[in-house]
């Protein structure tokens, strides 16, 4: 009896570090996503990546999306419209007051991390980032210690930008 009990527990013990190690993201103690968002002045284009923990994103999107339009099986890997309009509502670049427009590239997950790409190519040069306003409410519904750090990058100049809480803010300020 104490064989066939120290074997369930030794089974046990396995088990949980088995799938500790098998499924990390489970179990991260921050909240927090990466945005770049990179202005190619030779080509007048800009390009974003986000960076987000999957489980985060399908959690985010499983609340905001009605049970009649998703079912039990919700994966972020055949999801691609349901992201890409998660990040547009929660996602935002504003010059001058207008709200501008992002093509959607695509995403890619690699283990537990969700990358997210859009571009915009402009009609002509950003001459400086002064009237750009950015607005980020990325997973501030699911955790009250979110943060979503945001780094502007042009020619040889880098803005960092950090949201708490859903919030819009001037690229320099």
């Amino acid at each position: 009896m104490k064989t066939l009990r120290k074997l369930k527990n030794n089974f046990l013990a396995g088990s949980a570090i088995l799938l500790a190690a098998i499924n990390p993201v489970s179990s991260h103690k921050f909240h927090m996503s990466l945005t770049e968002v990179e202005y190619h002045k030779d080509d007048h284009s800009i390009a974003i990546s986000h960076r987000l923990f999957s489980d985060d994103l399908e959690r985010a999107i499983q609340e905001h999306t009605t049970q009649e339009k998703l079912n039990s099986s919700f994966k972020l890997e055949n999801s691609e419209k349901q992201i890409e309009s998660y990040i547009k509502r929660n996602f935002r670049i504003n010059n001058k007051g207008i709200e501008q427009d992002f093509k959607w590239v695509g995403y890619e997950i690699n283990v537990d991390i969700v990358w997210i790409y859009l571009e915009k190519n402009l009609i002509q040069s950003i001459p400086n980032w002064k009237d750009f306003e950015v607005c980020s409410s990325i997973l501030n519904s699911l955790f009250d210690d979110q943060i979503n750090l945001v780094t502007i990058k042009s020619d040889n100049s880098s803005h960092g930008l950090t949201f708490r809480k859903a919030d819009c803010k001037n690229v320099l300020d």
